[in-house]
């Protein structure tokens, strides 16, 4: 019975573990998505969630101007878009979790980073918070904590 149990439980771990999509290092997009650096035609978003933050086996999404992009524990996803005013919306698991929200500004060639940042709270109905980061703060947190680089998301405005 130990067996099976085991057997079960390490299949669950590995199929659990293989579905997190992660950027191929053996092409072009994974070299811009760890350069850190703007693109010319778009601009850029870095989106990361720590190895410390709530709900670690939660997928989570963020809606940017109407497009639902997933998030992942320990991971961080590049995403460009067209110049133009975006609404951002999060995610939290919780029924009644209050969900962060903000305005942002896409400006062609700059680029900006966020912790997304799932808080659970004991009692209370928890949060999930968009949080600026400066340049350096947030890439020395990817490259520290070594979080994994989810596929490059581009949105093109619909407006």
């Amino acid at each position: 019975m130990k067996k099976i149990l085991i057997s079960i439980i390490t299949i669950l771990i590995i199929t659990g573990c293989s579905s997190i999509p992660v950027a191929n290092t053996d092409n072009e997009e994974h070299k811009k998505i760890v350069s850190f650096k703007p693109a010319n035609d778009s601009s850029v978003i870095y989106l990361y969630r720590d190895r410390t933050s709530d709900f670690g086996l939660f997928e989570l999404s963020i809606d940017i101007g109407g497009d639902d992009i997933d998030t992942y524990a320990a991971c961080y996803r590049r995403i460009e878009l067209s110049p133009g005013l975006y609404h951002i919306e999060a995610d939290h698991p919780d029924v009644f979790g209050f969900e962060d929200e903000i305005d942002f500004d896409a400006v062609l060639g700059e680029i900006s980073f966020f912790e997304y940042l799932p808080i659970a709270r004991f009692g209370v109905p928890g949060s999930t918070k968009i949080v600026p980061k400066e340049k350096e703060e947030a890439i020395n947190i990817i490259k520290s904590q070594n979080l994994c680089a989810n596929p490059l998301v581009k949105i093109i405005s619909k407006s």
